[in-house]
C-alpha cells in the first residue's frame, strides 16, 4: 500500500501533515484519539479521518486504539528526503546570478538565494512534493529553480508576463519546468483553472497587485478547502493602512489567513520595507469564488504601469480589452475588435505576446519609436497610414500564430500549418509526439506560450 499516494487522493495539499499525525499514532502505537491531537496540536477531526481511512488497520479497545503492525511496516517504507541546505544555496546563487534583467516597472525586487531555497523547504516541509501540483504566479525570484535543486518539477508551473524571465528559467532547467505567459490583469489561461494544490506568489505591493494577483492564484488553485495559496508582502512599519486595505482584501477574495510568518522573505534592496516581507499562508473558503473580479491595469508601484501614472482613458481602452478577452467567446472577438486597438507603448510590456492574446487584426500604435521593430517583425507587417503605424500580421507561418492565437497550439498545427508545410496530418501528429518540447504545449493555446519558445517551435517547424 502506498500511503503517501493515498493520502494525497484523500486530502489533496493537507496529506503531508495527515501523514504526520500518522507517523506520530506509528511511533506511539497505542493511543487516544485525544492524545494525538493534543501530541500533534491538530483538530480531533483531522485525527477522526485518518482512523476512518484506515479503519482496517486500527482495532479498538475502550478508546485506546493500536495500529496494525502491517501498517507500522508500511509507514516505516515511506520516506521523504533530506537536504543540505547551504549546498542549495551555493547551486542557486551559481544559477540565478546569470540573470541580469530585473525590471523595476515590473516591480522586480529579488529575493536573497537563502530565501528562494527557505521558500523552497518551506513548501518541501509542508506539502508533499511528489505528489502536489505546484504553481507560481510571478517568478522573478526564480523560486521555480530553488524546486527543481530539492526534485520537484513533474508537476511544477510558472505564469509570468516577463518572458526573459520565463525564457531564463527555461533555458536554466532544460524545460523539465512548464512556463506559460500569462498577464494576470487579463488572467491567467482557462485551461489551468482548478488546477494546483499550491500556489506561491510574490505581487506587487499594492491593494491592486495583491488583489490581481490573488484572483489569479485563486483561479488556479483547485477548488476544494485543502489547497494553499503562499503569498509574499510586507506594507512598511508606519504604513499599516496599506497592510489593512491589504487584509482586507485578502478576506474580501474569500481567503483564510492559516499562519503568518514575519520577516519570512529577505531581499537584496527594498529599503522602505526594511529590506524583507511575511510570508501568508492562505487557505481557500466555500465563498472563494463568489462574484467577479475587474481587471485593473495599473497595479504596480513603480514606472508606467503603477497606480500614479495612469492614464484614465487609455486604462479604460485597456479594462475594455481585457473585459472582451475574458468573458467574450472567440467568435465574436473579431467583430468586436474590428478596427485598429490605439495604445501608447508605455502600456505595453511586450508587443508581441500583447498582440498574440489580444488577437488583433490590426493595432495602431501612437508612439513607436521605443518599440523594438526587429522583436516583432517576423509576425507584423507595418503599414504607414497618415503618419500612424498599423501593424497587420504577415502573411506567413508566423502571422498565422497571431491570428489562432486562442485555438491550441495542437489543433492549429494539424488543421493550418499542415497546408503550409505541405504534410499529412498523420505526419505532423508523429512529428508533435517525438518532439518534446512541442508535445509539452500542445494542449496549450497560443497566446500563451511564452514568445521564446513559440519561435523555436515555429523554427523547427519551417526547417
Amino acid at each position: 500500500m502506498k500511503i503517501r499516494q493515498l493520502l494525497y487522493n484523500n486530502f489533496g495539499a493537507m496529506s503531508k501533515k495527515y501523514f504526520d499525525v500518522l507517523f506520530v499514532m506509528q511511533k506511539q502505537r497505542t493511543f487516544t484519539l485525544s492524545e494525538i491531537t493534543k501530541k500533534c496540536n491538530v483538530s480531533f477531526k483531522m485525527v477522526t479521518n485518518l482512523v476512518n481511512l484506515f479503519k482496517d488497520y486500527f482495532s479498538v479497545f475502550n478508546k485506546i486504539y493500536k495500529i496494525d503492525n502491517s501498517l507500522i511496516n508500511d509507514i516505516n517504507k515511506e520516506s521523504f528526503p533530506t537536504y543540505n541546505k547551504q549546498e542549495l544555496i551555493n547551486k542557486y546563487h551559481s544559477i540565478v546570478s546569470n540573470f541580469k534583467e530585473d525590471k523595476s516597472k515590473l516591480d522586480h525586487i529579488s529575493a536573497t538565494a537563502e530565501t528562494a531555497i527557505k521558500r523552497a523547504l518551506f513548501i518541501a516541509d509542508n506539502y508533499d512534493i511528489e505528489f502536489c501540483n505546484i504553481g507560481l504566479v510571478g517568478d522573478h525570484d526564480f523560486t521555480s529553480i530553488a524546486l527543481n535543486l530539492i526534485n520537484c518539477n513533474n508537476h511544477l508551473y510558472v505564469f509570468d508576463i516577463d518572458n526573459d524571465i520565463l525564457n531564463f528559467i527555461d533555458l536554466s532547467l532544460k524545460n523539465v519546468v512548464t512556463t506559460v505567459y500569462s498577464d494576470f490583469r487579463i488572467g491567467i489561461p482557462k485551461h489551468y483553472n482548478n488546477t494546483f494544490d499550491v500556489v506561491f506568489t510574490d505581487p506587487p505591493y499594492t491593494t491592486e497587485g495583491m488583489e490581481t494577483f490573488l484572483a489569479a492564484a485563486k483561479s488556479i488553485c483547485k477548488h476544494n478547502e485543502n489547497s494553499s495559496i503562499l503569498c509574499a508582502y510586507a506594507c512598511g512599519d508606519i504604513v499599516i493602512k496599506n497592510g489593512y486595505n491589504v487584509q482586507e482584501a485578502i478576506i474580501k477574495q474569500g481567503l483564510y489567513i492559516e499562519q503568518l510568518l514575519h520577516k519570512f522573505n529577505i531581499y537584496n534592496y527594498a529599503e522602505s520595507l526594511g529590506y524583507c516581507s511575511d510570508l501568508y499562508v492562505l487557505r481557500l473558503t466555500n465563498i472563494a469564488y463568489n462574484g467577479k473580479n475587474v481587471p485593473i491595469w495599473n497595479i504596480y508601484t513603480h514606472g508606467e504601469l503603477s497606480l500614479e501614472s495612469a492614464n484614465t482613458s487609455t486604462e479604460k481602452t485597456l479594462s475594455t480589452m481585457c473585459k472582451i478577452l475574458t468573458e467574450t467567446n472567440n467568435q465574436t472577438k473579431s467583430t468586436l475588435l474590428d478596427k485598429p486597438l490605439e495604445i501608447d507603448n508605455k502600456y505595453v510590456i511586450n508587443l508581441p505576446q500583447f498582440l498574440i492574446n489580444m488577437n488583433q487584426t490590426e493595432i495602431k500604435i501612437t508612439n513607436i519609436k521605443n518599440f523594438n521593430k526587429a522583436s516583432i517583425s517576423l509576425f507584423f507587417d507595418v503599414l504607414v497610414k497618415e503618419k500612424d503605424c498599423i501593424f497587420k500580421p504577415n502573411n506567413n507561418i508566423y502571422g498565422l500564430f497571431v491570428v489562432h492565437s486562442h485555438i491550441k497550439l495542437e489543433n492549429f498545427l494539424i488543421k493550418k500549418v499542415s497546408l503550409i508545410l505541405n504534410k499529412t496530418k498523420n505526419q505532423l501528429r508523429e512529428l508533435i509526439e517525438n518532439n518534446e518540447f512541442i508535445n509539452k504545449y500542445k494542449e496549450l493555446y497560443i497566446g500563451a506560450i511564452p514568445y521564446y519558445n513559440l519561435i523555436k517551435i515555429i523554427d523547427f517547424l519551417s526547417l
